[in-house]
């Protein structure tokens, strides 16, 4: 860690270099245990600190992190002419890609400024030993206030990633975002800003930026919804628990032997808006021939067919 401060106040004006994160045990290959890894950070604080960049910070290792801040009252700026650079080429190769790099990340309620940069240092859209580079994260219900610019070019990857918090009784803390700057992504699968639990006035100032402030190439994945696995239908219940699904009726577990199954060929057909299955075996499977290359990744809807009824008036069934 190159700065760390909580509880108190700190200025980067110089250069601070971050390498890759010490998750893995070199011998085992095993990674290790929570209290044992070593986070690779440029500057960190809590407890009511505040950090400031004026400098610049360069991320260069797999799960590195430029700035991080945690708590209520907590602040995290990045001042005017400071440069949050995220420079995933310095270390990707084929065998040991980069999979994760933040440039900012806020938690618990901590307020993050930007006035300055945070960017890729090149474009690395379409390079398949760069993925899952983040400019900013603004989770549980933290704030981020965007006065300047927010670059990031790489597949897979996003400008902002903003959550609020579900509290125990039902009730959501939102996460708040105010852009006053620009934020522009550009990559396969990437997205300007994906959000859940932000108010409705926020959201609706980002997508009155589409276009401008905020701007994707492509164009569609400015702003996303992130949804969860569980889904709730007129009384009906499906939450993912351990990886199996687990419906309920009212209240009611529905016991997996008493779900009507019926059974098909794998059948997928894909649609101009996504991929549909027919639930009785209609559709069939599609073939894409690339000629040897990779097949790049597809953004879709899974779209689930009722054609199951003409068989069964079983309101619970599993789809093989």
């Amino acid at each position: 860690m190159g700065i760390y401060a909580p509880n108190a106040e700190a200025v980067n004006k110089a250069n601070i270099t971050v390498g890759k994160i010490d998750d893995t045990d070199p011998v085992t290959q095993q990674v290790y245990p929570k209290d044992k890894i070593t986070y690779s950070i440029g500057m960190a604080t809590a407890d009511k600190g505040k950090i400031y960049n004026e400098g610049n910070i360069i991320l260069t290792g797999n799960k590195s992190l430029g700035m991080y801040g945690d708590g209520e009252g907590t602040v995290v700026e990045n001042r005017a002419g400071g440069k949050i650079i995220l420079k995933p080429g310095a270390t990707a190769t084929a065998t040991d890609k980069i999979t994760n790099m933040t440039g900012v990340l806020v938690n618990n309620g901590a307020t993050f400024i930007n006035k300055g940069d945070i960017t890729t240092d090149i474009n690395y859209s379409y390079n398949p030993n760069v993925s899952g580079l983040i400019g900013v994260a603004v989770l549980n219900g933290s704030t981020l206030e965007n006065h300047g610019n927010i670059t990031i070019d790489a597949d897979n990857s996003y400008g902002i990633v903003i959550r609020g918090k579900k509290n125990a009784d039902g009730t959501i803390k939102y996460a708040v975002i105010k852009n006053y700057g620009n934020i522009k992504v550009r990559g396969t699968g990437t997205t300007g800003v994906s959000w859940d639990n932000v108010s409705a006035d926020d959201i609706a100032a980002l997508k009155n930026q589409i276009g401008a402030a905020l701007s994707a190439d492509p164009i569609k994945n400015a702003i996303y919804t992130a949804e969860g696995t569980d889904k709730a239908l007129e009384g009906v219940d499906i939450k993912i628990v351990n990886g199996q699904p687990i419906v309920t009726r009212n209240g009611v577990v529905v016991p997996s032997e008493i779900v009507n199954k019926i059974v098909g060929a794998n059948n997928v057909g894909m649609s101009d808006i996504g991929f549909y299955v027919d639930t009785l075996g209609a559709t069939k499977p599609i073939d894409i021939d690339m000629n040897g290359a990779s097949l790049p990744p597809i953004n879709s809807q899974l779209i689930i067919g009722t054609e199951y009824s003409k068989m069964t008036n079983s309101k619970t069934m599993v789809c093989n």
